[in-house]
């Protein structure tokens, strides 16, 4: 389906190539991509690499791509119509090398989308495009490889994507937080549209938010996971009604864990529950498992 997607872009020029770097995947996708190629209307190249991670896959299109302009995304991103025309036409009318263009993302409408799925993918964890304006800049926590864009030669300046991290979470953080110190601008446009074509259940969020702790462990000790966790504490100061929040929130939460069955289905709980529950049931709860494994880990490369 995304690959469809990139057959009907409204885009008539300006396409050079389409990358696809597949990390060592066991599902066939070489030969589909191969049967896909000889009726795309869109140049393709197929690339492989031996389950290296999201960084080093990225890198590797970095270092292939020929176009002056990179346009980033992921297998279950279905692009809108208009997509690459949105990317070209912003950077053509601001063509600083500098700038670079965020589009937006939204559950695929084919997937029936829960209101949990909603508040994942706009108030969440996952993404946060409700605090973003149209036309202004987003801070480097935005830049979502998803769909976003920039001109090949400045990113290259930095050396790329670290390659350390080994989930996925942080790994496009790190490397939007040394371009912003090159001077970087991302710049949103909602009218920049892909379709997310993957259903996410409560306990798929789960399972995610101990891949991002797993990740957060490259991520905190470089100077990005610094910046971040000093402005986070920062926000965080307790003030005697933010520890009156607190307070409320850390005995509210777990009782309304019960609400989770309800988090699959159509009904839509209001935004603060699923934020209660979320920050203070299922991101501890991720945290401790994921300590947990990592103290039996250590324990038994010891013995």
């Amino acid at each position: 389906k995304t690959l469809e997607g990139y057959q009907r872009q409204s885009l008539d020029a300006g396409v050079v190539e389409l990358l696809l770097v597949d990390d060592c995947s066991t599902d066939g996708t070489g030969a589909a991509v191969a049967e896909f190629v000889p009726t795309s209307s869109v140049k393709i190249r197929y690339l492989s690499q031996q389950t290296r991670g999201l960084g080093a896959g990225r890198n590797y299109g970095l270092r292939e791509a020929t176009g002056s302009i990179v346009f980033f995304t992921d297998d279950d991103i279905i692009p809108a119509p208009s997509l690459l025309e949105e990317h070209l036409a912003w950077h053509r009318k601001f063509s600083e090398e500098n700038l670079a263009m965020l589009g937006q993302v939204v559950w695929s409408p084919d997937l029936h989308p829960t209101p949990f799925m909603e508040w994942l993918g706009s108030y969440g964890p996952l993404y946060d495009f409700a605090s973003l304006v149209p036309g202004q800049p987003a801070s480097f926590e935005h830049l979502y490889t998803c769909n976003v864009s920039a001109k090949r030669e400045f990113i290259m300046r930095i050396g790329g994507f670290t390659e350390a991290f080994g989930g996925s979470g942080y790994e496009d953080t790190e490397f939007s937080y040394r371009l912003m110190k090159k001077g970087m601008r991302i710049i949103y446009n909602p009218a920049a549209l892909g379709y997310h074509n993957k259903s996410m259940s409560y306990a798929e969020a789960c399972r995610r938010q101990e891949v991002v702790f797993a990740s957060w462990s490259h991520f905190e000790p470089t100077e990005a996971g610094q910046y971040l966790k000093s402005r986070i504490a920062q926000e965080k100061l307790p003030t005697l009604g933010r520890r009156v929040m607190l307070g409320a929130a850390r005995v509210l939460g777990p009782l309304f864990s019960p609400l989770t069955l309800l988090f699959d289905t159509q009904v839509k709980l209001p935004r603060i529950v699923y934020s209660l529950i979320y920050n203070f049931y299922v991101a501890p709860k991720a945290k401790a498992r994921f300590e947990r494994r990592k103290a039996q880990n250590e324990i038994g490369r010891t013995v």
